[in-house]
């Protein structure tokens, strides 16, 4: 019997610290939660504030939007993320609109003419790969983003959309397999850093829409190739117009993703 016990004392041990451990992360989970949400609360409190003092312009925007990039978190040293990696930028991107204005002003403004005819001409040829509000349009085809430069660099990195600055590998390998293979996988990351960066896309999108306009998720590279061909919209939808709907995101899920699946390691 002493030796029956000496086996099993070990083994409820074992089983206890790991309900301890489990009930300890389940605790955390909820605590990042809570944070979460009052960062988001205080953020749209924030944003309100703003806009109604200084007014909804492509250049109050463009400010706010700059304002929200100082407040995301560097990336964590853990991230195998780096210059020319570039296997995350063959994925759908969802935005909301106003980034999509700011992003479109910015590159417009400091490009050269060359530079945005070879745009238009990139953004053309996917848009003959198929629906571009469509996940397994890009994964399928292995669809570049127009912005990548030749050295696999981003050209919008300054202004790059909240998804983009959100998305972190800490595994290149698995990028690469996924992109290979053409079918989610699991990309190890930390989740809690996503949502964090990710919340000042919703952000936009809730406050826009109770202030009145038609404020939703949009694929990022179709609402660009919209306001390409017709650079008016962003003025028609500053003045509360519907012009976006073409580039509206059907959700599958309930949160803003650029990558089909992840691996949390929060």
């Amino acid at each position: 019997m002493s030796a029956h016990l000496i086996i099993a004392a070990p083994v409820a041990d074992n089983e206890k610290n790991m309900d301890r451990r489990q009930k300890q992360k389940e605790a955390q989970h909820r605590r990042g939660q809570r944070l979460l949400a009052i960062q988001s609360q205080n953020t749209a409190i924030q944003l309100a504030g703003a806009l109604d003092h200084f007014g909804i312009t492509k250049a109050v925007l463009g400010w706010v939007m700059n304002e929200f990039a100082k407040s995301v978190l560097p990336l964590p040293d853990e991230a195998a993320c780096g210059a020319g990696c570039s296997w995350c930028c063959h994925l759908m991107v969802e935005t909301s609109i106003p980034e999509l204005l700011v992003i479109h002003e910015a590159f417009s403004a400091q490009v050269p003419p060359e530079m945005m005819i070879a745009l238009t001409t990139r953004l053309e040829k996917l848009a003959h790969a198929g629906e571009l509000c469509d996940e397994d349009t890009w994964s399928l085809n292995q669809l570049p983003c127009p912005f990548i430069d030749e050295a696999n660099g981003c050209l919008i990195y300054a202004v790059r959309p909240f998804a983009c600055r959100a998305h972190h590998s800490l595994e290149m390998e698995s990028c690469r397999r996924g992109y290979d293979e053409k079918a989610p996988v699991l990309i190890p990351s930390f989740p809690l850093y996503r949502r964090n960066t990710e919340l000042y896309s919703r952000v936009f999108i809730n406050v826009m829409e109770e202030k009145g306009f038609a404020s939703f998720s949009v694929g990022f590279i179709k609402g660009i190739s919209m306001l390409v061909e017709k650079p008016e919209l962003a003025d028609a939808w500053l003045q509360k117009e519907d012009v976006f709907g073409p580039a509206r995101v059907r959700k599958r899920g309930a949160a803003l993703k650029i990558s089909p699946s992840f691996e949390g390691r929060d």
